[in-house]
């Protein structure tokens, strides 16, 4: 195995600039590859996230300048009881505002949320603190609110709810009744507010959308706009495009692959010939005809597992840092392990067929004509 190792590796030092070339355009080919498949599972990921929501319409909430006002609410307790009068009580509103506390040398993340109680049948002389945070139940978090503290039910503690934007686990969250929003007026970012409707449970949902956006734009029109949408029917328009970008990058790079993967071939098949008389020399001193196929593998699989983890590398930083305006705004672009996983089988396919190719040539020359003796 020492013997075969070191063979593979003065083979590739001797042809050093020809290692290099191919180990490149491998990592060129994956880093492509890489980069459209993440971009694939981000979008599938999103999609699978909208589906699982609980209702299917969503407010979206933007500033007309820019710039918060000073005094001006995007959505105020008044706001929330108009629109549960015209959606007749089938609004959820809750008011995910982040906060940090550190304690006992450990820092916690938490969300103080704003919820109907109503809605939950939960006590309003209470907060309710998510499991993740009882370690930090009955500091003076919440003392300005003048609520007693009390763990969440456990079925509530357990839940995720998918919001249009974000995914908000409920351990690590603090509820209290959305009617303490007054309390911290002024605090509150138009990105913070999530309402939500299930247009099924509503007689007149177009209709009902009209009205609310109407008097939204009514009460706060010259700072905040707002619409009322389908957050998966929106998806599902956009991912159209985005799909076809997305194709069209994925392909490039397989197209690249199998240009990548003729070219070793022919480089290989070539190098066969150079190498036909050191083929004939081991097997005439008695070496095994898969103890050469081990060579021929490893030479090949260490130039293509090269070029893949590099690749792969530049995939993954590129997934983090490259944006070619093709996913929609709202669409986290993270890389997935299913990619790397590819990169890996594509690396394995490539290098056994070549080696195979090489081999069975190998096979079908006998000694002599290896040795180029007649």
């Amino acid at each position: 195995m020492e013997y075969a190792v070191k063979r593979v590796l003065y083979r590739l030092c001797w042809n050093w600039w020809l290692s290099i070339l191919m180990v490149v355009e491998i990592a060129i080919g994956i880093s492509v590859f890489t980069y459209s498949s993440n971009l694939h599972y981000s979008l599938v990921k999103e999609e699978n996230k909208i589906r699982r929501q609980e209702r299917d319409m969503a407010l979206q909430i933007s500033l007309k300048e820019g710039e918060a006002p000073e005094e001006e609410e995007a959505l105020t307790l008044q706001d929330y009881d108009k629109i549960q009068q015209l959606s007749e009580g089938e609004a959820y509103l809750y008011i995910a505002v982040p906060g940090f506390y550190a304690a006992s040398g450990q820092n916690y993340d938490y969300k103080l949320l704003l919820v109907d109680f109503e809605k939950f049948d939960l006590d309003k002389a209470f907060a309710y603190w998510g499991s993740n945070l009882q370690e930090i139940m009955g500091q003076d978090l919440l003392s300005s609110f003048g609520l007693q503290d009390k763990e969440m039910p456990e079925m509530l503690d357990r839940e995720v709810w998918n919001t249009e934007v974000e995914e908000i686990a409920l351990q690590d969250c603090i509820l209290i009744p959305v009617t303490y929003m007054e309390e911290i007026e002024g605090e509150i970012a138009s990105g913070w507010i999530h309402m939500e409707w299930d247009s099924q449970e509503m007689k007149d949902a177009e209709k009902t959308i009209e009205k609310i956006e109407e008097y939204l734009m009514t009460a706060h029109g010259d700072s905040f706009s707002y619409r009322i949408y389908y957050p998966e029917i929106e998806l599902y328009n956009n991912s159209e495009n985005v799909k076809t970008s997305i194709q069209a990058i994925n392909k490039g790079s397989v197209l690249f692959l199998l240009m990548v993967f003729i070219g070793m071939s022919v480089i290989f098949h070539l190098l066969f010939e150079h190498r036909k008389e050191s083929y004939g020399v081991s097997l005439a001193c008695g070496a095994d005809s898969r103890q050469l196929f081990k060579e021929i593998f490893g030479e090949i699989i260490f130039l293509n597992g090269f070029g893949t983890i590099i690749g792969s590398g530049i995939g993954v930083l590129m997934t983090y840092h490259l944006n070619l305006q093709i996913m929609t705004g709202y669409i986290e672009v993270v890389g997935d392990l299913r990619t790397i996983l590819l990169d890996v089988m594509i690396c394995l396919i490539i290098s056994l067929a070549i080696s195979m190719t090489i081999y069975q040539k190998l096979k079908r020359e006998k000694i002599v004509q290896l040795l180029n003796v007649y």
